[in-house]
C-alpha cells in the first residue's frame, strides 16, 4: 500500500522575543522585540543601541498614546554668544520679554548726526511736548528756562531710552531738534496768523505783541542778512525736506538705487520741488550747475580715472562746488 504523503509544515519561527540575530562579531546575539511601537531598521545593521524590531501588523493603526514613546535626537545647545550690538527684538518671544523688562516698553533709540535713529517718533514727540506743556509766551527756544527745558526732556524720557554712553549727544540733539521744531511751528503759525488750540488766548497775545516789537523785526531782518551773506548773496538756504532730516532721505535713497547714493543725488532729492522737479531756490541751481562744471572739468583732464575711488572723486568735486565744510550736511 502506498504511504500517504505528506504536506510540507511551513517552518515555524520562535517568539520574536527570543529570535536571536546575526551577532556580526559579537560574543553575545542580539534579541528583537516584538514591540509594535518602534521603527524596525533592517536586520543587519542592528547593534545594541538600535534593535531589531518586526513589523507589526497594526502599523498603519492610529496610535492610542498622547506622545511618541521614544525621545527626538538630543542636540546640545550652542556655546552662549554675548549680545555686541545692543537688543533686539528679531530673535524670539523670550528674548522680546527680556528686552521689554530692560527698556520698560520704552522704544530704544541713538543718535545719528544732530538728529536721532530712527528720527521719526523722537522728533514728533518733541513737537507734542512742547504743545502740551507751552504755558507761557515763548517766542523761541532759547527763552524757555532750563528749568522748563529739563522738565521737557524728562517727558521725552518717558517714551525713549537709549544706551549710557549716549546721555550727553541724547541731550545735545534734543536741544537741536528741539530749536528747531519750535521754529517750524512758530513760522507756520505767523505765516497762517490764526492761533492754534494748543496756545491759550493769553499767551496769544503775548506773543504776536513780542513778533511785532520793534526789537524782534530787527533781530530777524539780521538773521536772514546773514544767511543771505553766508551764501554770496543768492538767498537763504531752502530744501525740500519738511521735518525728515537728511540722513533719513539718504536711507530711502539708498533703499531705492540699491547703493550708496551719490551728494549730488541727495542734493537733487533734497531741493527739487516734487510737482515739477524745479530747483527750489537759486542757490541749490547753482551749487548744481558748478557741480557739473567741475566734474566734466575733471573728467576732461583725467583726474580720478586712475588712482584712488571714483565715490571719492565725487565727494571732492562736490565738496569743491559747494564751498567745502560750509555745507557739509550733503556729505553726511
Amino acid at each position: 500500500m502506498p504511504q500517504p504523503t505528506t504536506q510540507p509544515q511551513p517552518t515555524t519561527q520562535p517568539h520574536p522575543d527570543t529570535q536571536p540575530l546575526p551577532t556580526h562579531g559579537s560574543d553575545s546575539p542580539q534579541f528583537y522585540s516584538p514591540d509594535p511601537r518602534f521603527p524596525s531598521p533592517d536586520p543587519g545593521q542592528s547593534t545594541p543601541f538600535y534593535p531589531y524590531y518586526t513589523p507589526s501588523p497594526y502599523a498603519g493603526a492610529p496610535p492610542t498614546y498622547l506622545f511618541p514613546p521614544y525621545a527626538p535626537p538630543y542636540y546640545p545647545p550652542p556655546p552662549h554668544q554675548p549680545a555686541t550690538a545692543g537688543p533686539s527684538i528679531a530673535a524670539g518671544p523670550s528674548t522680546a520679554a527680556a528686552v521689554e523688562k530692560e527698556t520698560d516698553g520704552r522704544m530704544l533709540i541713538a543718535t545719528e548726526g544732530d538728529t536721532f535713529y530712527p528720527s521719526k517718533q523722537p522728533t514728533h514727540k518733541i513737537r507734542d511736548i512742547i504743545r502740551s506743556r507751552f504755558d507761557a509766551p515763548y517766542v523761541s527756544w532759547k527763552k524757555v528756562p532750563k528749568e522748563v527745558r529739563e522738565m521737557w526732556f524728562r517727558e521725552f524720557e518717558k517714551e525713549f531710552c537709549w544706551l549710557p554712553q549716549h546721555n550727553d549727544m541724547i541731550r545735545k540733539n534734543f536741544e537741536k531738534r528741539g530749536s528747531t521744531r519750535m521754529r517750524d511751528m512758530f513760522t507756520d503759525i505767523r505765516k497762517s496768523g490764526k492761533r492754534p488750540l494748543w496756545i491759550g488766548e493769553e499767551i496769544w497775545a503775548e506773543l504776536n505783541a513780542a513778533w511785532g516789537s520793534e526789537e524782534y523785526s530787527r533781530k530777524r531782518d539780521q538773521n536772514r542778512q546773514n544767511r543771505a551773506s553766508d551764501v554770496g548773496g543768492l538767498g537763504s538756504s531752502l530744501h525740500t525736506c519738511g521735518s525728515i532730516p537728511h540722513t533719513e532721505h539718504m536711507r530711502r535713497l539708498k533703499a531705492t538705487l540699491g547703493r550708496e547714493p551719490t551728494p549730488v543725488e541727495l542734493h537733487s532729492r533734497t531741493h527739487k520741488r516734487q510737482e515739477d522737479q524745479q530747483w527750489i531756490d537759486e542757490r541749490s541751481r547753482k551749487a548744481y550747475e558748478d557741480y557739473t562744471r567741475l566734474r566734466e572739468t575733471h573728467a576732461a583732464s583725467g583726474e580720478g580715472s586712475s588712482g584712488g575711488s571714483v565715490e571719492y572723486s565725487e565727494y571732492r568735486i562736490w565738496s569743491q562746488a559747494v564751498g567745502g565744510m560750509q555745507h557739509v550736511e550733503y556729505m553726511a
